[in-house]
């Protein structure tokens, strides 16, 4: 996961090409099927609460209402092929990231001021805007739900997002002002999970080249999954 060779990894411990894979998964899946790994945005607003204390610590403005960061992270995996875009029934072309040049899976990440995740979700093609694989994710639909948020908290993202009770984003074509100001103190705390994400792709090489073609979406997606909680140790 940290970028080495296989091969280099055969040598060092005498072991076949295929070993080396079956190892993989065994871990894999044995850090997905464990409960105290888990990756999930907690409920309680006390913990909500320390969340926000943790940004209000960290940001010059004393914001205290962040209950986290959220940002897009584009999973680079090669084109898939016609039986994966025939068995998720979307075609190739929605994997494509123009903006990129890449094909890929949009991921979902939340982290905290101590640039922990506390939210990842990889649902939709690389393709997809950053504020529709949010609204329409599990995620979403538990924070917009009411009560669901301490009173006065919320995610803080990028102009990607829209404002709205749970979510702020910066003010739009301003060059001065208050308004500006606003905006230097909402990047200076919202920062954190572009850091989060530069963080991890450094520490886990295997994010910084495309996916093998041989692994099917699902196993790409077990596979980051497990890296963010590994990263979250």
């Amino acid at each position: 996961m940290s970028g080495g060779d296989p091969k280099d990894i055969q040598i060092a411990f005498g072991i076949s090409h295929a070993e080396v894979f079956n190892s993989l998964w065994l871990v894999v899946d044995a850090i997905n099927s464990t409960p105290s790994f888990d990756i999930e945005y907690p409920s309680e607003h006390g913990a909500q609460l320390r969340i926000a204390r943790g940004f209000k610590a960290i940001s010059e403005a004393n914001f205290h209402n962040c209950a986290g960061c959220i940002d897009g992270l584009l999973i680079w995996i090669l084109k898939p092929t016609d039986e994966e875009t025939e068995k998720h029934k979307c075609p190739a072309t929605k994997f494509y990231c123009a903006r990129k040049h890449k094909f890929g899976l949009n991921m979902q990440g939340v982290c905290d001021a101590r640039k922990r995740f506390l939210n990842v979700t990889i649902e939709h093609p690389g393709s997809m805007l950053d504020y529709l694989a949010y609204i329409s994710s599990k995620f979403a639909n538990t924070i917009e739900s009411e009560d669901f948020l301490a009173p006065g908290l919320c995610l803080f993202g990028d102009n990607a997002y829209a404002n709205k009770e749970t979510m702020a984003i910066p003010f739009r074509a301003i060059g001065s002002g208050p308004k500006d100001a606003y905006n230097y103190y909402h990047s200076q705390v919202r920062i954190n999970i572009e850091c989060a994400f530069g963080i991890l792709v450094r520490r886990f090489g295997l994010l910084r080249r495309a996916m093998p073609s041989n692994l099917t979406i699902n196993k790409i997606r077990a596979l980051v999954q497990a890296i963010c909680k590994i990263h979250r140790q």
